[in-house]
């Protein structure tokens, strides 16, 4: 792992500091940090206003052990509440770094995890967490690059990736993919990625791994109906079971869960390798729709909800609390998920 190039945002030389007479928060004391190591406070600063507010009363210079300088109030102090973006507290060396990028949004009124930061995570997750191993087998030895271990650079970087306007409107249907250019690559960069559409990214996923002799084959105890996939987590995306409760069910533990039960394959055969084949597995990772217009019957199938909204002038919102049954039709269409059984 390269060392972590720390950028400085203060002027050490251009801080004007007064005597700092606290017996507890005294210069040179040194404060250990909950997520970013040792703090070493270099003295208090001068107020920069006559009359300044009572939180810049005691503002202090502080030094990480990397270098990184911050200035901080003395009740983030008191809280502990230090922060240093150059610490490598994420997997494997990763750290925020300094700029624009956010790792929140209001998104229907509720901060949550941006989609860039979300994205970052779990790109990170599935590389380096041990936890991520077992249900992404196909990502030993992938890597993250050097310089996306920083979260503001992947920020900066992504922006001009191919498909980056369609991955921030259809937020969910598109993802971030480093295989589709070529099955060698075992780096995610700026120059070995691109945002595909989910459904294309989830069927080369099984076809890639394949190839690598891992298949889970899932059977719906009701009427035999089969499910293979290379990934726990897809299976888990397309059921709604956990991941927890799949691995449980993977490793044996429990003989069935809520109606299924699986076969490890780790036998490859040519039947499995067949572009038929792959189709099938195309159409079961993708989810069809059908949608009805009231007035003249018309029906059209879909497998992408915001695009069909788009295309018709509809909300997408509308158009899924009609797939879940909370409402009959919206805007005189009607939505239904199309059976499995019709899927060719």
């Amino acid at each position: 792992m390269n060392k972590i190039e720390v950028k400085q945002i203060i002027d050490k030389d251009k801080i004007v500091f007064r005597p700092n007479t606290s017996k507890t928060y005294y210069t040179g004391k040194v404060i250990k940090t909950n997520t970013c190591g040792n703090a070493v406070i270099l003295g208090l600063l001068a107020h920069e206003e006559p009359n300044p507010p009572k939180h810049k009363l005691y503002r202090f210079l502080v030094e990480f052990d990397d270098g990184f300088l911050a200035i901080v109030c003395m009740s983030n102090i008191q809280k502990n509440k230090i922060y240093n973006p150059f610490f490598p507290s994420l997997h494997n060396g990763s750290y925020l770094g300094i700029g624009d990028a956010k790792t929140t949004e209001l998104i229907d009124g509720i901060h949550q995890d941006s989609q860039e930061y979300s994205t970052w995570r779990g790109m990170l997750e599935r590389c380096y967490s041990p936890h991520q191993s077992t249900l992404y087998p196909s990502y030993a030895g992938v890597t993250v690059s050097d310089r996306w271990k920083c979260f503001q650079y992947f920020w900066d970087d992504i922006k001009h990736l191919p498909g980056y306007n369609e991955w921030k409107l259809y937020r969910g249907d598109y993802h971030l993919d480093k295989d589709l250019l070529s099955d060698d690559i075992k780096i995610y960069s700026k120059d070995t990625c691109h945002f595909i559409p989910a459904y294309i990214n989830r069927s080369e996923s099984a076809k890639r791994s394949s190839l690598t002799g891992l298949m889970y084959t899932f059977i719906r105890i009701a009427d035999n109906y089969t499910y293979v996939t290379d990934s726990q987590a897809d299976f888990a995306y397309k059921t709604g079971i956990s991941c927890s409760a799949i691995n449980l069910l993977v490793k044996g533990c429990v003989p069935h869960i809520r109606g299924w039960k699986v076969v490890v394959d780790d036998m490859v055969t040519p039947e499995l390798l067949s572009d038929k084949n792959i189709t099938k597995l195309e159409n079961i990772y993708l989810t069809h729709y059908i949608a009805t217009r009231l007035c003249d019957n018309y029906m059209e199938e879909f497998t992408v909800q915001r695009e069909f909204a788009n295309k018709w002038g509809l909300d997408y919102k509308k158009i899924s609390a009609c797939i879940k049954g909370h409402i009959k039709t919206h805007k005189g269409w009607r939505f239904k998920i199309k059976q499995e059984e019709e899927i060719e």
